[in-house]
């Protein structure tokens, strides 16, 4: 995330499939004062310009389309330094909603986990970006992982957590009226001891994933 986009490293274009190519890609932050932007203004371009499947599988009428998840794993310190002041009265971004509605409409979930830095690691920006996190993986149906207010020893376990989410994510689909504005979803599941995670609104049309 740099400058408000999402920055491909060493100009690999696109997606890949390579995981050796998409490893040695990995590059530390350049860790300049304002280049970082908002993670929300990253998440919005990116999911604005994420070719979607769903359109093109429309007119297949003859076969089951193959649905292609689109997930996105962010892993931030989550505040939004163009939001103002990270008190706790003010946890309502127009920025972070911004976020939630293009991903929505998407059908984007966004997981994330928390990783503060230096200057927002301890105290409001701790609970600013945490909040924020959660804003968004509530809206979308993801999940945020975080440790209380310090950094994880290890990234493993939470990695570990969002693998066994992507294990157990399904596709819902129902009847809605066709049109492109958004309208609220709500799941719910009579099997014991299970919590199903959705987003809280939709664009008929998408594809919508459901966890578990």
């Amino acid at each position: 995330m740099q400058n408000g986009r999402v920055a491909s490293a060493n100009d690999m274009p696109g997606f890949t499939t390579d995981r050796a190519a998409a490893a040695q890609s990995l590059r530390l932050p350049m860790g300049l004062a304002g280049a970082s932007a908002s993670p929300y203004f990253c998440l919005s371009d990116f999911v604005k310009n994420w070719p979607s499947n769903a359109e093109n599988q429309s007119g297949a009428s003859s076969q089951q389309p193959t649905h292609k998840a689109r997930i996105v794993l962010m892993i931030t310190n989550g505040v939004d330094p163009y939001n103002g002041s990270t008190s706790i009265l003010n946890q309502d971004s127009p920025y972070v909603a911004s976020a939630i509605t293009d991903a929505q409409r998407a059908g984007v979930p966004v997981y994330s986990i928390y990783y503060g830095d230096t200057g927002f690691r301890r105290g409001r920006g701790s609970f600013s970006g945490q909040s924020y996190l959660l804003q968004v993986a509530q809206g979308t149906g993801g999940t945020t992982y975080y440790q209380g207010t310090g950094n994880p020893v290890s990234l493993i376990p939470f990695l570990k957590q969002f693998q066994n989410a992507l294990a157990e994510t399904y596709v819902a689909t129902f009847p809605v009226d066709a049109n492109k504005k958004l309208v609220s979803l709500k799941l719910s599941t009579t099997l014991p001891r299970t919590k199903v995670n959705a987003p809280q609104q939709v664009r008929p049309g998408t594809i919508v994933l459901s966890q578990r």
